[in-house]
């Protein structure tokens, strides 16, 4: 499972759709997650 980096954010006032960075602490509190989850698949697989 692969999380955007980038997601559209409406800027108030108007019809443009900006793209914002997702802050760093977001991403890696995900990626971190994800390692988990691997790590217990993995784990299961080689039982």
């Amino acid at each position: 499972m692969l999380l955007p980096l980038f997601y559209p954010t409406r800027h108030p006032g108007s019809d443009d759709y900006g793209i914002q960075l997702v802050g760093t602490e977001f991403i890696l509190d995900h990626l971190y997650v994800a390692v988990q989850i691997c790590e217990k698949a993995l784990a299961e697989r080689a039982v």
